[in-house]
């Protein structure tokens, strides 16, 4: 994952077209540049809004990268205590986020140990990651634009219990979720005030997942609940932020997915070609 990480990291600093629409997210964010035209996705798996933030903080104040557009991640994972508290690959995030920073706004001294561990001992006690490295190379000659096309070696609809891997999926991400995280809330403000400065407009992405996870994730929160806070939050920018959400596209679609809620490469172009029409049509009524 660091290959591909410093790989984007080299092409988003290399990358002098016109950029109209900059992707930044987490894995559910598989829109495909080469289908949306001037644009670079600089999504990674595991990121949460506070990622988010450090990283569109460095391109707009260290290298200098103003793109018209950001779209973000919109869902409602993103906005739980489980995201909150999920850090991985500190060892390449350390020359993102600000672990001290994030340390006293969170008020969580592990942050620090966090930051120790990501420069100095990030592989102690990762065997798994140690021996990937050794037998498993990424491969990187096909990331273009930062966009790496999704797995392709399953397919949900040849899933046998679909319902219930999908009920495993939404308990891990929103157990123990009454109301949206209120550091979550704190990091999507900063996002957006950070784009208001710059003058940058936002696009809140909601993208496609399985019926089989849209109804288990019913059973484990109050998702009208969930859904109108965040509402709630996301009008407070009308003025500059645009939801477009595909929640629900493909629920006919099971071949479209990888896992319940990860889309594989036809999912994911799929659903690139539905933004890109959305996107054009809102262009021409600016």
């Amino acid at each position: 994952m660091n290959r591909l990480f410093n790989l984007q990291d080299e092409q988003i600093a290399n990358y002098h077209d016109t950029l109209k629409y900059l992707m930044i997210g987490s894995s559910h964010n598989t829109v495909n540049p080469q289908i949306i035209g001037k644009s670079f996705n600089y999504a990674s798996p595991n990121e949460n809004y506070i990622k988010n933030y450090y990283k569109i903080k460095l391109l707009l104040e260290n290298l200098n990268i103003h793109p018209e557009y950001i779209i973000i991640n919109n869902e409602l994972p993103l906005f739980s205590p489980f995201a909150s508290k999920r850090f991985k690959y500190d060892s390449y995030w350390v020359k993102h986020v600000d672990y001290f920073e994030l340390a006293r706004k969170k008020n969580d001294n592990d942050f620090i140990y966090k930051w120790f561990e990501g420069n100095y001992f990030s592989y102690v006690g990762k065997y798994k990651e140690i021996l990937m490295s050794l037998y498993f190379k990424s491969d990187t000659s096909k990331l273009i634009n930062g966009y790496r096309r999704p797995v392709d070696i399953k397919n949900f609809a040849d899933q046998k219990k679909r319902l219930e891997f999908a009920r495993q999926r939404a308990r891990l991400y929103l157990s123990d979720y009454e109301h949206l995280d209120e550091e979550m809330v704190m990091y999507f403000k900063k996002i957006m005030s950070l784009c208001k400065r710059n003058g940058i407009k936002v696009i809140l992405l909601s993208m496609p997942v399985s019926e089989e996870y849209y109804i288990a994730s019913q059973e484990v929160v109050n998702v009208d609940q969930l859904n109108n806070e965040v509402d709630s939050l996301v009008g407070q920018y009308k003025d500059m932020a645009i939801q477009l959400n595909y929640e629900t596209v493909f629920f006919d679609h099971p071949e479209y997915f990888y896992n319940p809620d990860h889309l594989n490469p036809k999912g994911a172009d799929s659903v690139s070609k539905m933004i890109k029409e959305d996107l054009e049509y809102l262009d021409r009524n600016d």
